[in-house]
């Protein structure tokens, strides 16, 4: 015969496997969390038409009627943020890295260049990405990091 406190042990070690079991179907189910970080060196001129395109992406993504946009909004939780470089500062780039991609668990980084004079400053943002394991999308031709896949384990 079992003593109460011996069947409150029993019982009490059945529902804690029972509830750490999760089935396989229930998983396949879960979104995963999708972070991406856009990074791109300020510019006044083009600064309206990057916050206007990041809106369109998100509201197309979010209430967009086709099954390609329902599969994504099924399988994955996305969350971007869009951020400005004001300088070539590598000072307030690492602190673009600290207080914006650490902090919100980024995924990616997507990194916008368009000229010269921002040169530096992207190469220092891919650079320091590439050193930290992020991987980065990038349309800037010249940036060489570009062009390798890199599989980090």
């Amino acid at each position: 015969m079992w003593r109460p406190i011996k069947v409150t042990a029993h019982l009490s070690l059945l529902l804690l496997l029972v509830s750490c079991y999760t089935p396989v179907a229930q998983l396949m189910s879960m979104k995963q969390d999708v972070v991406l970080q856009i990074v791109i060196p300020h510019q006044t001129s083009a600064v309206n038409k990057y916050e206007n395109a990041h809106a369109n992406a998100k509201q197309t993504i979010k209430h967009g009627r086709e099954s390609d946009y329902n599969n994504l909004r099924k399988r994955f939780s996305i969350n971007t943020w869009l951020n400005f470089t004001d300088s070539n500062s590598p000072k307030e780039i690492l602190n673009l890295y600290c207080k914006e991609i650490f902090a919100k668990h980024v995924n990616a980084i997507l990194s916008l260049n368009y000229g010269t004079d921002t040169a530096s400053s992207n190469n220092y943002i891919m650079k320091l990405a590439e050193n930290l394991g992020y991987p980065v999308i990038s349309w800037d031709p010249n940036y060489p990091g570009a062009l390798e896949v890199k599989y980090i384990f």
